[in-house]
């Protein structure tokens, strides 16, 4: 029987030598994942939008995918979102950047288009960490005026907020998760989340 107080050999931390020799692999591999499952499910259009027919180019290549790739295996990080993992990946039919309309914006509980994004109660980051050497605490007030749209996560000097860094979760309730998905539409975080 083992000592459920000492760490197991997965859960030991990986020395220097036993370290990714190229970390930017795992990006690679993402990305690969994320292609795969842009083409399993690209007929899907978000809000029951109607998706065009395929072009001849198209269906040669779905004819194609088909025929070379069996299975599709998403890794997806908790509580972080697809814009957040892939925002700028090559390729999106709908970049980050893109996502600028009020179809992708957030609504107060009335239903009116919000001008800017409230604070974040507590701070995106309301624990202090370090990783890779660099500290990360992001309080309340630091973000200034978040403007109403999708945005990627980042510090308050504009540098992408790393993957690892662990943000401020989001409310577990059924009802409010609910509420927030607002029937498919995704416009109800701000206003029913804190």
């Amino acid at each position: 029987m083992t000592d459920p107080t000492k760490p197991t050999d997965d859960r030991r931390p990986l020395s220097p030598d036993e370290a990714p020799v190229d970390p930017e692999r795992r990006r690679l591999l993402g990305g690969i994942a994320l292609a795969g499952a842009a083409f399993a499910v690209g007929g899907c259009t978000p809000f029951g939008g109607r998706t065009p027919a395929p072009t001849a180019a198209e269906a040669a290549l779905d004819v194609q995918l088909r025929r070379h790739i069996r299975h599709v295996v998403v890794l997806y990080a908790e509580n972080r979102s697809f814009n957040n993992l892939f925002a700028g990946f090559p390729g999106l039919a709908r970049p980050l950047q893109a996502l600028d309309s009020p179809a992708y914006r957030q609504r107060d509980r009335d239903g009116r288009l919000l001008d800017t994004l409230p604070p974040i109660w507590g701070g995106m980051v309301p624990r202090a960490q370090t990783v890779d050497g660099r500290h990360y605490q992001i309080g309340e007030h630091a973000l200034g005026s978040l403007p109403n749209r999708p945005f990627a996560l980042a510090t308050p000097d504009g540098a992408p907020l790393p993957q690892s860094v662990i943000t401020r979760d989001l409310v577990h309730r059924f009802y409010e998760n609910q509420l927030q998905i607002n029937g498919g539409r995704n416009d109800g975080f701000v206003a029913w989340g804190n």
